[in-house]
């Protein structure tokens, strides 16, 4: 009998218990860190070990559960902090059901499901980690230059991951990296220097590399057009006056 027909209970099984244990004891952050880092290269290798490439499927459930449990240690809201611990939550759950169905369930795998969860997931963590970053920097004295050191860890591993989930060669691919990540690092520099939430600070560091992101995988895979470019550019246009409109600034 396989294993990995448990894969599914024991993920639900371990997200609610990690939530929990960070619920209950806060205090134990690097410790919850150590273990997520921990439980998914396990659940990754069990799932995945006949593959070469098994650990890129940990790459972007660690980055998220870290991110957002990071951030929420900024929050003051308890249900908020309820919230993002759920979605986070759900997410690794997702995430990990796509990865179980794309190897052992192929049949029941629909196609690019997981590249776009992928996607969504990747929108979260930046949010996640650049909200926690301008939140600590809210509440403790730490500069710009350690900040942005941190950040580029996580932004270089959500640009790995999308480039690798994308099946994108090094040879097209790193070019758009290299730009993602300077471009992304330089920005959450620029955007320290708004009077505004940390909250809308990650939501446009976010959404641009989303926007970034899609307009690349439309152009290396060869489906990126004028229209569809003004279209994602638009959005994204829209999406940042009404939260610029909205947002408290102070």
């Amino acid at each position: 009998m396989d294993s990995r027909i448990f894969f599914l209970p024991f993920v639900i099984f371990t997200t609610i218990a990690v939530s929990a244990w960070w619920y209950i004891r806060t205090t134990d952050f690097l410790l919850i860190i150590v273990a997520i880092i921990a439980l998914n290269i396990c659940l990754s290798w069990w799932l995945n070990r006949p593959r070469k490439d098994w650990w890129n499927f940990a790459l972007l459930p660690t980055l998220l559960w870290s991110s957002a449990l990071s951030y929420a240690l900024v929050l003051s809201d308890s249900q908020l902090v309820a919230v993002v611990i759920i979605v986070s939550g759900l997410g690794v759950i997702f995430y990990w059901r796509q990865v179980f169905l794309y190897i052992f369930r192929q049949t029941a795998y629909r196609p690019f499901s997981l590249e776009r969860l992928s996607a969504y997931l990747a929108f979260l963590t930046i949010f996640f980690s650049v909200g926690a970053a301008y939140g600590v920097r809210t509440f403790l004295d730490i500069s710009s230059f350690q900040l942005s050191t941190v950040i580029f860890l996580f932004i270089a591993g959500v640009i790995y991951q999308w480039a690798w989930v994308q099946k994108l060669s090094f040879e097209n691919s790193w070019r758009y990296c290299l730009a993602f990540a300077f471009i992304l690092v330089e920005f959450f520099y620029v955007l320290g220097f708004l009077p505004i939430h940390f909250n809308i600070l990650g939501f446009l560091l976010a959404s641009s590399w989303y926007t970034m992101s899609s307009l690349a995988s439309y152009d290396l895979t060869g489906h990126l057009t004028v229209a569809r470019a003004r279209l994602v550019l638009s959005i994204l246009a829209f999406s940042w006056l009404i939260v610029l409109v909205t947002a408290r600034w102070f």
